[in-house]
């Protein structure tokens, strides 16, 4: 871009009509008597006139050069560590201190089956059994139970039922399953008969009653827990967890720390259902815990060092302008165990070249309008740069060097 110089305010041009002439036109008009007598009054006139203008011109003069330098974008990108037990910022091997941040969660949660299969289940329960014969009585596995409205059981296992004792029959319990599927058999409490003593005295001697109902029987399609929905519930659960830790962790974070999210770890704790693939069921649970660790560095630790290392490209006549200085950090690698962290700093700011601004006013001191460009395009950083005389008729520059003033604008 082409420097620009503006003179603010460029001197007046001047009558330069010769006096001959004025003198001449004045004496056709008005009679050279007449002109006499003016002329004599003006000059009379005059000094209060001028008097005002060189007190100003002497004491009140000056001059403005506003001066605006080329603005540099410049970027650099370094890599540094941050390392926990670190003490504090090693400018010359580009470490700052880090610190660990751990956070735990762990939660249950319940989750649907989505698995349907046709099943045809048996309803299956206790029954407990009385003896009243003064003999113990065994029953082999399979033995059959009656209920009071006919609903036929098998028992699982073989059981003895001890002899009765001064009165009181001898008891022993029995798991049994329905003869046959279907919700049917889902019965309450009941009483129970043994169609297999039918015909001897012992029929009405051994019996069995249930205190709760009998349950599990169906005919029909049933929910069923499938290797998806574990999985599925496994990710969701983690996923949660994580999400939550995460925030927990970062909540606890000074806000004087950087955090970068490519910086946290997650480790599972554990997890379990206590489920099986298959299981008949329309709803499961799942648990699990897990950790998210991360390591962070002080905000003003990485600002010393990265303003160091950006002021060490720079040349020795080079000035950052202000508040254009900033940094973004990127991970290149992370360690949570060792607690080390290598990341990547990319620095930017703007600069300008120095300028002498008391040089300059010593050089413009006494220099006329017309040679102030010349003098100011000495300096090849400008961008442009622009200057004012006060007051308009002013030709030189004061020699007072208070009068003389150079602002740098950026």
């Amino acid at each position: 871009m082409p420097k620009k110089l503006i003179d603010i305010f460029p001197p007046k041009k001047f009558d330069e009509t010769p006096i001959e002439e004025v003198m001449a036109k004045q004496t056709s008009l008005y009679g050279t008597r007449e002109v006499s007598l003016k002329s004599k009054k003006l000059w009379l006139a005059l000094p209060f006139f001028l008097a005002p203008l060189a007190l100003i011109h002497f004491f009140f003069a000056e001059a403005n050069i506003i001066l605006r330098p080329q603005i540099t974008e410049l970027h650099i990108a370094e890599q540094i560590i941050a390392q926990v037990g670190q003490q504090g910022v090693d400018l010359g091997q580009k470490l700052i201190p880090a610190r660990l941040f751990e956070q735990e969660k762990e939660a249950t949660k319940s989750f649907g089956a989505s698995g349907k299969e046709e099943r045809e289940e048996k309803a299956g329960g206790t029954i407990r059994i009385f003896n009243e014969n003064a003999a113990s009585q065994t029953l082999v596995a399979n033995s059959r139970f009656i209920s009071e409205n006919g609903e036929l059981f098998r028992s699982t296992e073989r059981v003895t039922a001890p002899a009765a004792q001064g009165g009181t029959p001898g008891i022993v319990d029995v798991q049994v399953v329905a003869a046959e599927a279907g919700s049917d058999y889902n019965i309450g409490p009941s009483n129970f008969s043994l169609p297999g003593l039918a015909g001897t005295e012992l029929y009405t001697k051994v019996y069995g009653k249930s205190s709760v109902n009998m349950s599990g029987g169906a005919i029909g399609e049933t929910s069923v827990v499938t290797a998806n929905d574990i999985e599925a519930a496994k990710q969701q659960l983690l996923q949660e967890l994580e999400v939550d830790a995460k925030a927990t962790l970062l909540s606890r974070i000074p806000p004087n720390f950087i955090v970068l999210e490519s910086a946290m770890e997650t480790e599972l704790l554990q997890d379990n259902t206590l489920v099986q693939e298959g299981a008949a069921l329309e709803e499961f649970t799942y648990t699990a815990s897990l950790q998210v660790s991360t390591l962070a560095f002080a905000k003003e630790d990485a600002l010393l060092l990265v303003r160091h290392l950006f002021e060490s490209y720079l040349q020795d006549i080079q000035v950052v302008k202000d508040n254009t200085f900033g940094a973004t950090y990127t991970v290149e690698a992370v360690n949570i165990s060792t607690g080390r962290m290598a990341v990547s700093a990319d620095v930017s700011a703007q600069a300008y070249t120095a300028l002498d601004s008391a040089g300059l006013e010593a050089r413009l001191r006494g220099v006329s309008r017309k040679d102030i460009p010349n003098i100011i395009s000495a300096f090849p950083s400008l961008e442009t740069a622009e200057f004012s005389l006060w007051p308009f008729w002013l030709q030189h520059v004061p020699q007072d060097q208070s009068r003389v003033e150079v602002e740098l604008a950026l």
